[in-house]
């Protein structure tokens, strides 16, 4: 279900790398994507729904989501219910260095 296409999503992100903000800057950066992937996997947009502050960190971001994809196709069950997730993605950093990163998925708009 969209567990098992969270951690599909995750792992490909990871994959892709990490949009990295110069390192040692002081403080908490929170950057916020998200989007539509279809059932088939294929990206259908990403934006950035929080910026970080800093256009190069927003900008490598949909850069690092859109190199990942294409993603894996949802599982059958999933893909007969919903033909379009929406997904949002989180990169944390912390004096310039990756805290913590993730997805979510739903099914509304």
């Amino acid at each position: 279900g969209p567990r098992r296409c969270s951690w599909a999503l995750n792992s490909a992100i990871t994959s892709a790398g990490a949009p990295s903000p110069d390192p040692g800057r002081p403080g908490v950066i929170l950057l916020l994507g998200g989007g539509f992937i279809r059932a088939n996997g294929t990206l259908e947009s990403v934006v950035v729904r929080r910026t970080s502050g800093h256009r190069e960190l927003d900008d490598a971001a949909v850069g690092i989501v859109r190199l990942a994809a294409p993603f894996e196709p949802f599982p059958s069950a999933l893909r007969e219910r919903y033909p379009v997730l929406r997904f949002a993605y989180e990169w944390q950093f912390i004096n310039g260095q990756l805290g913590r990163a993730g997805a979510v998925f739903s099914s509304g708009p």
